[in-house]
């Protein structure tokens, strides 16, 4: 089928030239319609695609404050080593317990947000290092308090050695001074030198006792600070041997003297320091093992700390990578979707215009120029042209009809003509 015979069947309704401009129009709008539709899709795509984005910024900020705490964490834990009070380890704990725990939240909320993506890649090592963190830190706050019992029973010998040894150092100069005040009034009177004799070995005994006693003193105070576990062995068997040399001397004291009784509880004393269960030496063992203990621990919680913060690390690189990803894709959707709508708004134009002209030129001006053409075919006596527009109820059509009678007309006129 010829453009023209479609061109004539589709103008050959009873339709005026008029209806066919408001056609034409009512077309125009229609395309421009699609085009401003299909702008609006595009903004919706945009927003939709935007908000994606934003709906994924809570999952960066979430892994942020993660890494935050895991530093805050980092500050805090090495300092537990060094507490020394039952109510400051607590409150320690507590705020680092708790910072685990909001961490541990947020870590869930993560995985709840977005699960298939990430909990079955990186969540599961966060999780476990959080986990054992959190398991590690509850035996070291045990271990903490064992330490701080040591070190309160430590606290309280120290302050028994001291009121010890102030009593033994009262007990013990009256004894030695008494001996020499004896000596003394001995030599003055010319007693026998036997008498003499047996009155200086009183007051060597009475000095030797105070130099033990300050000897014993001296090494309990000494187990109490000292910090090689392998030397508290050594002070452990010289005081063994002192304590033994002290009480022999005791026994060569005269046994009527009244001080003897003070002395040897004085002396108990100092012994029950050295040798008890809660001894100096064993606490201070005790001690020293359990600091060794607790520095390795912190170590191991170190260790798994740096482990959790690289796993978290890892997370917010993994989610950073997705959002560069997603907003590359996006960008890539929006870019294809603007040049879409560029494509979609110029192909309307182009439509448009083309049925623009398409019902003017066909419509209106081309059947004119054929009336036009006729017109000037009759007025050279040329009858034999065809008004093709003849049958058009339009505007156009009226005036071929018209042409028509007027052709007629005259081919009448040229018919009588020739008869005459």
């Amino acid at each position: 089928m010829s453009f023209e015979k479609i061109n004539k069947q589709l103008w050959t309704k009873n339709v005026s030239v008029k209806n066919k401009l408001y056609f034409s129009f009512i077309a125009i709008n229609v395309l421009l319609v699609i085009s401003f539709t299909s702008w609006i899709a595009f903004k919706s795509s945009q927003n939709t695609m935007r908000s994606i984005t934003i709906n994924m910024m809570p999952v960066t900020e979430s892994v942020s404050e993660v890494i935050s705490i895991g530093a805050r964490l980092n500050a805090l834990i090495p300092n537990l080593i060094f507490v020394r009070a039952n109510e400051d380890l607590e409150r320690q704990y507590q705020n680092i317990s708790s910072l685990l725990q909001q961490q541990q939240d947020i870590i869930k909320n993560i995985g709840q947000q977005d699960r298939d993506k990430y909990f079955d890649k990186l969540l599961p090592d966060v999780n476990k290092y959080s986990a054992d963190l959190a398991a590690q830190l509850k035996t070291f706050k045990r271990d903490i308090l064992r330490l701080i019992e040591l070190i309160q029973q430590q606290e309280e010998n120290a302050k028994i050695l001291t009121d010890v040894r102030f009593k033994f150092t009262a007990e013990t100069s009256p004894v030695s001074d008494d001996a020499e005040f004896e000596l003394i009034m001995g030599l003055e009177s010319e007693k026998l030198a036997k008498e003499l004799t047996k009155q200086a070995e009183t007051l060597a005994r009475a000095l030797e006792i105070k130099a033990e006693g300050s000897l014993l003193t001296g090494i309990l105070e000494t187990a109490l600070h000292y910090e090689e576990v392998e030397g508290i062995a050594p002070l452990e068997e010289r005081f063994e041997a002192t304590i033994e040399r002290l009480r022999s001397h005791l026994q060569d004291i005269d046994q009527s003297m009244s001080a003897r009784i003070l002395i040897n509880k004085s002396v108990n004393i100092m012994d029950n320091l050295g040798n008890s269960e809660k001894s100096i030496f064993d606490t201070q063992r005790n001690r020293l093992h359990q600091m060794q203990k607790l520095h390795n621990k912190i170590v191991v919680i170190k260790n798994t700390d740096f482990l959790l913060n690289d796993a978290v690390k890892a997370l917010a690189n993994h989610i950073k990578e997705d959002m560069d990803i997603l907003k590359l894709n996006n960008e890539k959707t929006l870019n294809m979707g603007g040049n879409a709508i560029v494509f979609v708004s110029l192909l309307s134009l182009f439509l448009t215009v083309f049925a623009g002209w398409f019902v003017v030129r066909n419509g209106v001006i081309h059947r004119i120029e054929k009336l036009k053409l006729v017109m000037l075919a009759l007025a050279d006596k040329k009858l034999d042209h065809l008004i093709e527009d003849e049958g058009y109820h339009d505007e156009i059509g009226q005036m071929a009809d018209a042409l028509s009678i007027f052709k007629e007309k005259l081919i009448e006129n040229e018919v009588l003509t020739a008869n005459l």
